[in-house]
C-alpha cells in the first residue's frame, strides 16, 4: 500500500458468527493509524463494497493511507469482525532523486533523501520508512550539514546579484533572508565577492565598479564614519546576527541608488521534509552519503569504507566543479599588498 496515496484498496473475507457461513449483510469499517485512535471510515461512511462469496473491499482516502502501519477492521452485525494490517511503502521508488524539472535539475525530498541515507546504512530495508521521530532527528542533521555547508567556499554552487534600495541619509542596513538586503547571510566579510551601487537616474541605469568590502583594520581606521557624500565609495560588513549589518562610507545622500552586492551561495536548509527541491548537479549524492556518514553513530552503525569513500568523492567532485579563478589585479598597490584599488580621498584608504 502506498503511503498517503488515494489509489489503494484493502479487504477482506467475512464469516458469519452463528453458522460460519458467507456473510452476506452490510459491513463497515474501521480505520486505526500508527497505533492512535481507531475511526470510522471516512469514505462512504466506511461502508464497504460487497465484492461477492463473503468478500469485502474498501478504498481508503489519501489521509487514511498516511501512516507506517494501517489497520483496516471490518465490522457487520452477526459477522465475525476481522482485521487487516498493512505496513506502507513510499511512492518515490528513487528517492536518491531521478526525477527532473523541465531544466533537467534533479527534483526530489529532504525525507527521499533521510530514507535512502538510512537505507545506505541498513538499518531500514525496502518498503520501510523512518519514524516521525526518527526523521525530524535526521532533518535536524541534514539541515545542520548544509550550514556548516554554506561556509565553505567549495559547496558555493553559484554567485548571486543582489540589489536593494539605497536610503538617503541611512547609516546601515540589515543583510539576511528577512532584512534589508535580502540575500542569505555572509558569514564574513570574506564571503561577500564585491559590493557597490548603480545609478537608476540614468539611462540606461548605471552599475559603478564594485569593490571588496572593508576588513575590520580598514573601517576601524576611518575617522569620518558619519560623513556624507552623494555616492558610497566603499562598504564595511559587519556579520553579527540573525543579520549582518552594512555600513556605507561615506553615507550617501542620493535618492536614485541601489546597493548592489555579489555573494558566492550555497544550497540552502530545507524549510520541511515533505518540501520538493531541486539541487544542481551532483549535490544528491553528496548530500546523501554525507548524511549517512553523519547519521552513523546515532544508529550503532559501523561505517563501510566504500561509503565513506563515496561521501567524500562525491563531495570532492562538488567542490571541484564550484572552483573559481581570481581575477588578477595589475595595480601596484594590490600586486604589491594584497588589496585593491587606488586611495580614497572620502574614507581616507
Amino acid at each position: 500500500m502506498i503511503r498517503g496515496s488515494s489509489g489503494n484498496v484493502v479487504g477482506t473475507g467475512m464469516v458469519n458468527a452463528t453458522t460460519g457461513a458467507a456473510f452476506t449483510g452490510t459491513v463497515t469499517v474501521y480505520v486505526t493509524i500508527d497505533g492512535g485512535a481507531q475511526t470510522l471510515g471516512s469514505v462512504g461512511s466506511g461502508i464497504c463494497t460487497d465484492e461477492g462469496n463473503s468478500y469485502f473491499s474498501y478504498r481508503p482516502s489519501a489521509a487514511e493511507c498516511d501512516g507506517i502501519l494501517l489497520a483496516f477492521t471490518f465490522v457487520g452485525t452477526g459477522a465475525i469482525p476481522s482485521t487487516v494490517q498493512v505496513f506502507t511503502d513510499d511512492e518515490l521508488s528513487s528517492p536518491t532523486g531521478t526525477i527532473t524539472d523541465s531544466t533537467g535539475a534533479v527534483l526530489t525530498t529532504p525525507s527521499a533523501i533521510i530514507t535512502a541515507a538510512l537505507k545506505r546504512l541498513r538499518v531500514l530495508q525496502a518498503g520501510q520508512v523512518p519514524s516521525a521521530e526518527d526523521q525530524a532527528d535526521a532533518f535536524a542533521r541534514v539541515n545542520s550539514m548544509l550550514r556548516s555547508w554554506s561556509l565553505q567556499p567549495g559547496t558555493m554552487h553559484r554567485i548571486i546579484r543582489a540589489t536593494w534600495t539605497i536610503v538617503a541619509n541611512q547609516a546601515s542596513y540589515t543583510v539576511g533572508t528577512l532584512g534589508q538586503v535580502a540575500i542569505a547571510r555572509p558569514a564574513s566579510p570574506t564571503a561577500i565577492n564585491s559590493i557597490g551601487f548603480q545609478d537608476t537616474s540614468l539611462t540606461p541605469t548605471y552599475e559603478y565598479p564594485s569593490r571588496l568590502p572593508l576588513t575590520e583594520a580598514e573601517y576601524a581606521a576611518v575617522p569620518w564614519k558619519t560623513q556624507t557624500a552623494t555616492y558610497p565609495r566603499r562598504w564595511y560588513y559587519a556579520p553579527t546576527v540573525p543579520s549582518g549589518t552594512l555600513y556605507p562610507l561615506p553615507i550617501p545622500t542620493s535618492t536614485t541608488l541601489q546597493g548592489v552586492i555579489y555573494v558566492p551561495t550555497a544550497v540552502a536548509a530545507f524549510a520541511t521534509v515533505n518540501d520538493t527541491i531541486s539541487l544542481p548537479d551532483g549535490y544528491d549524492l553528496a548530500i546523501l552519503d554525507n548524511l549517512a556518514v553523519l547519521l552513523a553513530p546515532e544508529w550503532g552503525v559501523d561505517l563501510n569504507p566504500a561509503l565513506l569513500q563515496s561521501a567524500r568523492e562525491a563531495k570532492a567532485w562538488v567542490t571541484t566543479r564550484n572552483l573559481r579563478m581570481d581575477d588578477l589585479d595589475t595595480s601596484g598597490v594590490a600586486s604589491l599588498f594584497g588589496r585593491y584599488g587606488p586611495t580614497d580621498i572620502y574614507s581616507g584608504n
